[in-house]
């Protein structure tokens, strides 16, 4: 029986040190796709054609543009990666309440990219982020609990959390709830 436990402590452990390796690892490619503006995304001959398109948009307090912006930064599509201007440039979109950006913030403390690496902030901003229904931030929040990263150990907000991102698809919640089950985390 205690064989039994250890082996699924270690799964657990597995399983969920690989859920926040893949969430802190990148930011979600999601995030770049276009807004609503009248230029449609088939236009766009290059990233670079879209950062000029999308930078006009940005300087005129777009935040979905700013975030847009603030992503292509980030991973170097279309300008040179620089996670300084990529944080300044989520940090005005962020300003306005957007919860993608918010999320960026995050993923940027995760990994430290930008700035000096901090769970603890970067938990402050999925929670942001999370809080106005981004399923992404909502999943991540959920595994920093689970794990206590940047917070204390709460298996009943991972839980809370998971089942919130679940509730919006987000296919990785389904592992972390089956595995907290499957583990005997003390859940209700």
């Amino acid at each position: 029986m205690k064989n039994k436990k250890m082996f699924r402590t270690l799964i657990f452990s597995i399983v969920t040190f690989m859920a926040v390796n893949f969430s802190c690892g990148y930011i979600d490619s999601a995030r770049e796709e276009t807004s609503n503006h009248p230029v449609e995304s088939s236009v766009f001959q290059t990233k670079a054609d879209k950062f000029e398109s999308r930078i006009k948009h940005a300087m005129q307090r777009d935040a979905k543009a700013q975030r847009d912006i603030g992503v292509m930064y980030c991973n170097g599509h279309g300008v040179e990666r620089d996670y300084e201007k990529a944080l300044e440039w989520f940090l005005k979109a962020a300003e306005q309440g957007d919860a993608g950006a918010q999320n960026g913030i995050g993923v940027m403390y995760c990994n430290g990219h930008g700035v000096e690496q901090d769970y603890e902030k970067a938990l402050e901003w999925f929670l942001k982020a999370a809080e106005q229904g981004d399923p992404e931030a909502q999943r991540k929040v959920s595994i920093m609990f689970l794990l206590g990263i940047g917070t204390e150990k709460n298996d009943a907000k991972a839980m809370e959390w998971s089942l919130k991102a679940d509730k919006q698809g987000v296919c990785l919640s389904y592992t972390a709830i089956g595995t907290m089950y499957w583990s005997g985390t003390d859940v209700k």
